[in-house]
Formats: C-alpha cells, structure tokens, sequence
C-alpha cells in the first residue's frame, strides 16, 4: 500500500520529487493549538476595548461584556494549553528554544485573566476602574508577548531548517 508523499517541483527539470519533512517537529496537535491560541487573545483584547468603553460611558452593560469576554478567554485559553501540553508530550513542541517562555507567559496571563474575572465580578465601578483595566491590559501584554516568543523562536527553527536543505 503507498502512502501519501508531499511533493515539490523540481525547478531545473520540471519533475517533482518528495519533501523531506523528517525534521519538522509538528506534532498531531500543533494546528489545533495555533487555532485555539487565537482566541484567548481576540476575546482577552475585546475586553480590554470594552473596559475602555465602560469607563467612558458607565454603561453596565458594557461591564457584562468584559466578564462574558474574560470568561470565555479563559475557557478557551484552557483548551488551548491543554492542546499545548499535549503537542508537547507528543514530540510536537519538543526542540522548540521558546516553548518554555510561550508555555510561562500564557500561564501567567491565564492566572492575571483569572484574578481579572474575579475583579471584574463586583458591583458597578470598582469592578472595572481601575483595576479591572490594568488587570486587562496586563493579560493582553501577556499574551501578545508569549504568542510573540512562541512564533518568533518557532520561525527561527524553521528558517534555520530550511537553510540547511
């Protein structure tokens, strides 16, 4: 039975011939963990716009969208480290120089996000001003930081791969 081979164009020839994707280190869940990554991120960053715009307008309802939006940043970010973890027992991640400040720096912002949660479910005002937006702008740094460790170091393995080729 023949397996399924990626292949190439060969430039000189106009043939094809196989890629050698035995040095690539992306394992089983490695997609779905940039996928799931996404979302911490997009909801974590909503509610900090939405912290802003609460404290502009002192509308409550703006203040149940920042918990909503922190709450489900927070779900999400779970599924998104455990498909992390995972990627990395499978091989995926192993090899990976920033995986340690990626992995770090979103459990930190996952604790900020949920001491977040836990400020922004009091009462009116003092749940958001002031700590609630500081504690939001800190999970977003946070993260942007680890997604950004963890891309950079992840493209750098890459490109050093593909050099060697």
């Amino acid at each position: 039975m023949s397996e399924y081979v990626d292949r190439e164009p060969n430039i000189e020839d106009g043939r094809t011939r196989p890629i050698d994707n035995s040095d690539h280190r992306h394992g089983p869940f490695s997609g779905l963990h940039r996928f799931l990554g996404g979302f911490p991120t997009a909801f974590f960053s909503f509610a900090l716009v939405t912290d802003f715009v609460y404290m502009q307008s002192a509308e409550l309802q703006w203040q149940y969208f920042s918990i909503w939006l922190i709450t489900a940043a927070l779900i999400m970010g779970g599924l998104a480290v455990v498909a992390g973890i995972v990627d990395w027992a499978t091989g995926g991640a192993r090899g990976r120089g920033g995986f340690g400040w990626h992995f770090g720096l979103t459990i930190l912002a996952l604790l900020v996000g949920l001491l977040n949660a836990f400020v922004h479910s009091r009462d009116g005002w003092i749940a958001v001003v002031p700590q609630g937006i500081l504690l939001s702008l800190l999970t977003v740094i946070l993260l942007y930081a680890g997604g950004f460790l963890g891309a950079m170091f992840n493209r750098s393995r890459t490109d050093n791969m593909e050099s060697r080729a």
